[in-house]
């Protein structure tokens, strides 16, 4: 069913990053449990997310980080399962029990063996930061609050609310990591090939944010002091491939080589942007959106 997907707003080749994917429930009523069109918001980390909402409707401060909070508890959680650290440990500790009752060759369960005891006891590289939440009273009728803000897309109908949770969920995931391939082709690795810097993956979190941490600096200082900051973008690039933040680094890069009125700015900003996502501070990023959003529109 994943390839029974219509969009309503938005180019499927140039992804925007925040999402609105909805399907026609034929079993469907006003009961919220069990809605007409149920819909899931997708975005790449809590503050895209809480962006996203806040289109609907102005948000009181007090609701913001209220609702920041459980978006941030449940990308924690989507981060952990999966191919998590955590995970893994689990399915170590069950295989070391019963690996050896189960039918399955020698060589097999050797391979298995070998291939639990490399997982670390720190999480390495980053967590995967998607986001997703029920858009509560969506009418595929009533788009105009989101066409400048997301991409908005239609499934097949489904016939009642369980299958519409299996249908979104699954679009949404293959929304967000279609959006975030499309980021990563854009950095052209072939140019990052020969830089001297590991990627996220290989690293610890610990690591990487710390590494992600001293370079944001490092390229703050060769700004201001008007150095070359072409080799560090590039470090950049290759450090954060196939996380969230390789496009702020792709912005940044790219006003780096153009001449822009408020260049300089939009630079920090993005600077700013990247440190805020790596310490994971989301309820200050909407408000350097909306400075980012004004000076891109200078002229």
């Amino acid at each position: 069913m994943l390839e029974d997907l219509t969009y309503i707003v938005g180019d499927p080749g140039n992804l925007r990053g925040r999402g609105i994917v909805f399907t026609e429930n034929q079993a469907g009523s006003n009961n919220p449990f069990n809605p007409r069109f149920p819909a899931l918001a997708v975005a790449p980390d809590p503050s895209e997310l809480l962006a996203l909402l806040s289109t609907l409707a102005p948000l009181p401060d007090k609701v913001r980080h209220a609702l920041l909070e459980k978006i941030r508890q449940s990308a924690e959680m989507w981060s952990r399962t999966m191919f998590g650290q955590p995970m893994y440990r689990y399915v170590r500790e069950m295989l070391s029990r019963g690996l050896s009752q189960i039918d399955l060759p020698d060589e097999i369960k050797e391979q298995i063996r070998e291939e639990m005891q490399n997982i670390p006891e720190e999480d390495t590289g980053v967590p995967f930061h998607g986001c997703f939440m029920p858009v509560v009273g969506f009418d595929p009728g009533v788009i105009e609050p989101y066409e400048q803000s997301c991409d908005i897309m239609r499934t097949a109908e489904v016939p009642s609310i369980t299958y519409a949770g299996l249908v979104l969920s699954g679009h949404a995931q293959h929304y967000l990591a279609t959006y975030l391939l499309q980021q990563e082709e854009n950095g052209k690795p072939g140019e990052t090939e020969a830089i001297e810097i590991p990627n996220a993956r290989d690293l610890t979190s610990s690591e990487f944010l710390e590494l992600l941490n001293r370079k944001v600096s490092e390229l703050m200082y060769e700004r201001e002091a008007g150095g070359d900051m072409g080799r560090l973008i590039l470090e950049l690039r290759k450090l954060t491939a196939g996380t969230v933040f390789i496009r702020d680094v792709l912005n940044l890069a790219r006003f780096n080589e153009i001449e822009h009125p408020a260049r300089v700015d939009i630079i920090d900003l993005y600077l700013e942007r990247i440190s805020l996502l790596a310490k994971e501070r989301y309820e200050e990023i909407p408000p350097l959106d909306q400075k980012l959003k004004s000076l891109l529109g200078a002229t």
